[in-house]
Parts: structure tokens; C-alpha cells; sequence
């Protein structure tokens, strides 16, 4: 009941103080519940805004996705890398728009393709994981997403790893057939098993790689 309590409180004054839009705080939509199911408790928070934005596309009808054609097919490669660090750590290659979480003793523990930003608020190097939200917001304020684990900061908003971004209407920003294309705005974003992997790997203070 605390933790309900608390929840009713943030969203409460992020939407008095126009953090989060009030459209956001509506009914969610079954097309979107479908595809962002309620996991375990957190105790990280609830709202954060995000760097991601829509692709430019046109949405094809509530309950579909937004497609963008010509998406790359993506190399199932799970080769790291050179230079992508040493220890239990996250990797982000911007060029192969693909991710490794690796373990204690460079052991492969997932590899997957992405979906990362098509610009240069994030560069190579080395950073750390500084914050987690459940949910989040896009900074132009269109679409929600979740798992959000954050590593970087851009222009408007803070740079993280998190799902495919969904619109109030339960529309996906893109299909996950088109990971492995850049096509945010600055966030990496994720199939939603993924994204569920990175949430449980990644706790605040995890080493992030980001090669190119």
C-alpha cells in the first residue's frame, strides 16, 4: 500500500508540474498493456523523461506499428568488439547497433540487436549506469516506455537503454523486426524480453561501453 501511495505522489506532482503530460496519466490502452506487461515491485522510480521521439513515420491504425522501410537486416554476430572494456559491463556498439551484456570473467551473457539514436548526442566511451526508472517519458512528450536504465545525458533528456516506446494509443514507435536500424532520438531501445534482461543486469553503477 506504501509503495501505491508513493506512486499516486510522483505522477501526481510530475503532472502538476508538467514533467509527465496529463494525457499520460489516462487509461492505458489493452493494445499497449499487451506488449508492456506489469513485472515484479521496484523500488526505483517511477517517471523520468526520456531522449526518444517519434521516427517521422505515420501510424498505420490503433493497435498496429509504425513501420519504416528499408531496415537493415542485423549481423548475428556475437563477437565483441575491440576496446569494449573488461569486467562485468554493458556494451553498445552504435555502428552494429547491437548490445552485450557481459558477466564476471568476459563471460557472454546476452547479445541482441537495438534500435539506437541516427545522431551524435552519444559518443564512444565509458560510462556507468546512474539511474533507473520503471517508466519513462519521451521528451517531446508522445510516447511512454519502460525498463528505462539510464547512462548518458543529451539535449533534452537523459540517454538510456529501454523497450520500444509505445503511443497513447497503443502503438509501437517501430516494429521489432526493425532493430538493428538507428531510429530514436538518443535512447537505445529494446524488444521488451530484452529490456527485461538489461533491467535485471544492469543496477545503478554497472559499467557502459559505448564502441562504435
Amino acid at each position: 500500500m506504501a509503495g501505491g501511495a508513493v506512486l499516486v505522489t510522483v505522477l501526481a506532482v510530475a503532472g502538476a508540474t508538467g514533467i509527465i503530460p496529463s494525457a499520460a496519466l489516462g487509461a492505458v490502452p489493452s493494445a499497449k498493456v499487451s506488449q508492456h506487461p506489469t513485472p515484479e515491485p521496484s523500488a526505483d522510480s517511477n517517471v523520468v523523461v526520456a531522449q526518444d521521439a517519434v521516427d517521422g513515420t505515420e501510424s498505420a491504425g490503433t493497435g498496429t506499428t509504425r513501420s519504416t522501410p528499408g531496415a537493415k537486416q542485423v549481423e548475428q554476430s556475437t563477437v565483441l568488439s575491440k576496446g569494449s572494456g573488461r569486467g562485468r559491463r554493458v556494451v553498445y556498439d552504435i555502428s552494429d547497433q547491437r548490445v552485450w551484456l557481459v558477466g564476471d570473467g568476459n563471460t557472454l551473457v546476452r547479445t541482441y540487436p537495438v534500435s539506437g539514436g541516427d545522431n551524435d548526442l552519444l559518443q564512444p566511451g565509458d560510462y556507468t549506469v546512474f539511474q533507473r526508472n520503471r517508466h519513462a517519458v519521451s521528451y517531446d512528450y508522445r510516447e511512454t516506455m519502460n525498463y528505462m536504465v539510464s547512462f548518458a545525458h543529451g539535449e533534452s533528456a537523459l540517454i538510456g537503454f529501454h523497450d520500444i516506446p509505445a503511443y497513447q494509443d497503443g502503438t509501437l514507435a517501430q516494429t521489432p523486426a526493425q532493430l538493428g536500424t538507428p531510429l530514436s532520438a538518443g535512447c537505445i531501445r529494446q524488444q521488451i524480453t530484452d529490456a527485461r534482461a538489461m533491467w535485471r543486469f544492469a543496477p545503478i553503477g554497472t559499467d557502459v561501453v559505448v564502441t562504435t
